[in-house]
């Protein structure tokens, strides 16, 4: 399968469930996703660096409160679903990963948080080229050793071990689910792009990401 195919044959799944409390602009709470990023909102931002890519399918999941700003902006767009998560406060972004997981269950799954910027077509494709008995891959900064987004699931069995966990118990983890995989189910490959582990979770981060990320080249 060439890289085209790989990539097109993938889901992405972008987590926006959350209430983005700490993203105060001008006193007022904004959602991350609706931040301008050089003349469109940071969601959209994200679902055309994935179709520039070659992505197809796109799966959002937005809050109940944010829904009604964020469906009018989704709804043009080509190849993309929205979930609405009306208990985003029980399991926080564990639930959002439930309701899109049962709404697509086939692998390979791009899971990615809306507060850290997609890969480029070039460090994507590596975290996309895994087979048996790899269940997930994980990208990693070679400088720190440090792993971050997008992770990869690449098997329904572990898709099934997620939804079958309850929202109340001490597992509704992502990272908690991962730990419960052996070594040779996790594969992690080293990305050189600082953008793996960025945050933006503030407005302070944000204007730090705008002001040293221009929109980016397609490749």
């Amino acid at each position: 399968m060439d890289s085209n195919h790989k990539i097109s044959n993938s889901t992405l799944i972008l987590l926006a469930g959350g209430h983005s409390s700490r993203m105060l602009v001008a006193g007022n709470h904004l959602h991350k996703g609706l931040l301008d990023y050089h003349g469109h909102p940071w969601i959209v931002e994200q679902i055309e660096r994935f179709q520039q890519c070659g992505g197809k399918q796109t799966i959002v999941v937005v809050n109940h409160l944010c829904a009604p700003l964020f469906i009018p902006i989704l709804t043009p767009l080509a190849d993309v679903e929205w979930i609405i998560n009306a208990t985003p406060d029980l399991g926080g972004p564990f639930s959002s990963l439930k309701l899109a997981l049962k709404q697509c269950p086939t692998p390979p799954l791009i899971i990615l948080p809306i507060d850290t910027p997609l890969l480029s077509k070039e460090h994507l494709l590596p975290l996309l080229e895994s087979g048996p008995p790899v269940v997930i891959t994980i990208p990693f900064l070679p400088e720190s050793k440090k792993s971050g987004h997008p992770i990869i699931i690449h098997h329904t069995a572990f898709i099934e071990k997620i939804l079958a966990t309850p929202l109340a118990s001490s597992d509704a983890r992502l990272d908690h689910q991962i730990k419960k995989l052996s070594p040779q189910e996790i594969l992690r490959i080293a990305v050189p792009d600082p953008q793996i582990l960025i945050n933006l979770n503030t407005i302070e981060a944000w204007n730090q990401y705008c002001s040293h990320f221009s929109p980016p080249i397609v490749l």
